[in-house]
This record gives C-alpha cells, sequence and structure tokens, in this order.
C-alpha cells in the first residue's frame, strides 16, 4: 500500500486495478478534466443513481438515444422530435397515469382516439371540424328538445334521410318533391286531417276542371269565372250533371216563416200534380232526400 501526502502528485498514466474507492468524505471533489475514452457503467442494473434529488446535474446531453424507463419532471422541454424507438412501440402515459393536458399548436396525428367523459373541441366559433370519415354509431344530443341541428342563417344545404324523418314541427318557405309524380303527401291511410291554402292549389287533373275563387268565395266547375256561389260550366254551353236521384233544398218565407221547400224533377205520374208535372219539376215541404 503507498500513500501520498496531502498535496499533489503527477503521475504521466495511472492504471489502477481492483475496487477503487476516491475521496472519504462528502466533502472530497472528483474533477475530471480528461475525456471518458470508454462506456461509463454501473456495477449492476438498476442499483444507482446519476445524482440525487438534492443534488442533480444541470444538463444531459445526449446526441443519440437516451433509454430512461421513467422521467419525472415539473416540466419537460423538447427541442426537437419526441419519437418512440419503433413505430407504435412506445405510449405517451397510461390508463391509471394519464397526461393531465396535451397541447399541440400544429398538427395531432392519431390513429385511434377515445375520449371518455365531458369533450369540447373548439374554443372560437372561428374553429371549423373537417369529418372525413363515416359515423359508426348513432348522433345523439344529451337532452331531448335542447339543442338544435344548425340555426336560422346556418343552414345545412340539405339533409338526406333514406328512411323516416320525425319531425315536431316543419317550417319552410316551400316543401319539394324529389322528382315530378314520385312523392306522395300522405297516402289512403294516413291522411291529412285538413290542408289549407291562401293561394291556388294545383291538383293534378283537377287543375282544369275546378277553380276556387277566393276574393268572392266562388267555386267553378270546368269555369274559371264562376257567377254564382257554385258554377258549373261557362255561359251559353251545355253542362252535364249526372246524379242518382237530383233533389234541392232551399229557404223561402212563407207568411213571415222561414219554411224548408224541397224542389226536384218529376214527369208524368210521378208529378203530385199536373201543372208540376208540366213543369217538369215538383216542390213540397216535406223532404225529397
Amino acid at each position: 500500500m503507498i500513500f501520498f501526502a496531502s498535496g499533489t502528485t503527477y503521475v504521466a498514466a495511472l492504471t489502477i486495478d481492483g475496487n477503487t474507492t476516491v475521496g472519504n468524505a462528502t466533502s472530497d471533489t472528483l474533477t475530471v478534466t480528461a475525456r471518458l475514452a470508454a462506456d461509463l457503467n454501473p456495477n449492476a442494473n438498476n442499483t444507482i443513481d446519476l445524482g440525487t434529488f438534492g443534488l442533480a446535474y444541470n444538463n444531459i446531453y445526449v446526441s443519440s438515444t437516451a433509454h430512461l424507463n421513467y422521467v419525472s419532471s415539473t416540466a419537460m422541454n423538447v427541442s426537437g422530435s419526441l419519437s418512440s424507438l419503433t413505430n407504435n412501440g412506445a405510449d405517451l402515459g397510461e390508463f391509471g397515469l394519464a397526461w393531465n393536458d396535451i397541447f399541440a399548436s400544429g398538427t395531432t396525428y392519431v390513429a385511434g382516439l377515445t375520449i371518455d367523459g365531458n369533450t369540447t373541441v373548439g374554443n372560437a366559433t372561428s374553429d371549423t371540424i373537417t369529418i372525413n370519415a363515416r359515423l359508426a354509431a348513432d348522433l345523439d344530443p344529451n337532452a331531448n328538445n335542447t339543442i338544435d341541428l344548425g340555426q336560422f342563417d346556418l343552414a345545412y344545404n340539405n339533409i338526406f334521410v333514406s328512411s323516416t324523418s320525425y319531425l315536431g314541427s316543419v317550417t319552410s318557405t316551400m316543401i319539394n318533391p324529389w322528382a315530378n309524380n314520385t312523392s306522395d303527401l300522405g297516402n289512403f291511410g294516413n291522411a291529412w286531417r285538413d290542408v289549407y291554402v291562401s293561394s291556388t292549389a294545383f291538383v293534378g287533373d283537377l287543375s282544369d276542371l275546378l277553380y276556387v275563387d277566393k276574393v268572392n268565395s266562388r267555386i267553378g266547375i270546368s269555369s274559371s269565372t264562376p257567377s254564382a256561389i257554385l258554377s258549373i260550366g261557362t255561359v251559353n254551353t251545355t253542362s252535364t250533371l249526372d246524379v242518382p236521384q237530383l233533389c234541392f233544398r232551399t229557404t223561402i218565407d212563407i207568411g213571415g216563416t222561414d219554411t224548408q221547400v224541397y224542389y226536384w224533377p218529376c214527369t208524368g205520374a210521378a208529378c203530385p200534380t199536373v201543372a208540376m208535372d208540366a213543369a217538369g219539376w215538383a216542390t213540397s215541404t216535406a223532404s225529397c232526400f
């Protein structure tokens, strides 16, 4: 064993065999001016530390790969890329040790994304969402009759539904079928109760046969200018009215009393009187219905 004084001993080259301890107190310091020419490895895996919590290194420079089983830090700033060693071979956090917030000013590429809990996408109405994928589940609101799909001045262009659309109320300036003469408004067993039209109702073959004069409260059959409440045909034309048995009822004043009087066409013995037979019309206060 060789003992050196407390001063400085110069050795041109030094090789130390066996276990070696440098310094005999934590107040001793070791200054290495030279460059390491070999790896600096611990004597066993996962047993000693490089620095301590209260005596940490300032910066660690690694130009290749730093293999770190666990990183504990109040802030981790990366000036370059933070990549896994292999594709799809590493996780950023885990289920029971998840990151609190992840901020990305550019594009975040996620192969598969599952978001639990309440989620807000975008922090301003100027933000946009572009969905190229197809929905694989229903898109439902969180409560009934509380949120809208679009708004009055930000409406969707077209909504395509191949099955049934359940709409509580429809407000529209115009509803058109997809193509001419292909769609129905109701059907025989599910008919509309009342249809209100404030202007003209064009109904198939009836548009040339039936005319409603809303201004004068008149209806014309084969007449676009009805002159009475009900007009059949036009002036100076012959119109045919085919009914099984015709009976008219009207109300007239008889001795100051409104009395219902019935008229029906008759001929021969079917007429109550000869005068009625001559006129071709029978009249009575008894119903002919």
